[in-house]
């Protein structure tokens, strides 16, 4: 277990057993076994993970940083840096229900992409295949920190909101900021306040605007359908090139993604 504190921007951090190996509680000093401080800095890129994720488990990452702020990270084997933004503070729960915690999204990722499979967000062959993947390609001084928390998303538009439990995710449409009838039953989902027009939207790759997916599904391209009690859907929502609420066949792939998760 491990106790933080914070002062003058210093963040200090105490680790220790809770019970010694005859099953004693802590009681002594001995049972402390390391200590250490670390320096806040106000400027995102120069702080470490471990730094990172001490000030939002204090709640007080919004007092250094604010949204938009940048990040970059390796992703291997790509060989490629992946460009992170804060796109929100405190907006989903963890899983133990110990608070909220501090969202990242990427600016996108270096590769597209499509769902293989046209089935609801909570079995799609990305979600369940490609992301344990991808999170193995991620710097193992980021995935320590890497929350899991409770993400919502309907299950087809005429299908039930349901929750799920994600550490890497896609954004839902309303999360991307759609008020209209695409985010239907996403009552759960609140917008980022990152997006707030078309153009804070687009995104690049390799230069170029390039269309993304959101883990939304949508019935309005092509027809759906039930498997047991399951809504499975033939599209999904996503953002265009121009940074507008469209909808795609899960089978384009022509696609991109912006990964989110949560330290």
């Amino acid at each position: 277990s491990c106790i933080v504190y914070l002062k003058n921007h210093i963040v200090t951090v105490v680790i220790f057993f809770t019970m010694s190996t005859n099953k004693v509680y802590n009681d002594s000093n001995n049972m402390i076994f390391k200590i250490y401080n670390t320096t806040i800095d106000t400027t995102l890129k120069n702080n470490s993970w471990e730094t990172i994720s001490a000030i939002s488990n204090l709640g007080v990452a919004s007092s250094y940083w604010k949204i938009g702020d940048e990040i970059s990270i390796p992703v291997n084997p790509y060989n490629t840096n992946c460009v992170l933004q804060i796109w929100d503070f405190d907006h989903f729960d963890k899983i133990d229900g110990s608070g909220k915690e501090l969202l990242f999204g990427d600016v996108m990722k270096a590769e597209v992409t499509n769902y293989d499979k046209c089935v609801a967000w909570s079995m799609c062959e990305f979600r369940t295949n490609k992301l344990p993947g991808i999170e193995k390609c991620l710097p193992s001084d980021l995935i320590k920190y890497i929350i899991p928390v409770y993400t919502y998303t309907n299950n087809g538009p005429n299908g039930k909101e349901q929750s799920v439990i994600d550490k890497l995710f896609l954004p839902s449409i309303t999360e991307m900021g759609d008020t209209t009838s695409s985010g239907e039953n996403e009552s759960k989902c609140k917008a980022f306040p990152i997006f707030n027009s078309n153009s804070s939207r687009v995104k690049r790759l390799n230069g170029i605007t390039q269309y993304y997916w959101t883990r939304t599904c949508s019935s309005y391209a092509t027809p759906a359908y039930y498997l047991s009690d399951t809504y499975v859907c033939k599209s999904y929502c996503c953002i265009s090139d121009d940074g507008e609420f469209r909808t795609r066949e899960q089978n384009v792939s022509n696609t991109g993604f912006c990964l989110c998760f949560n330290v």
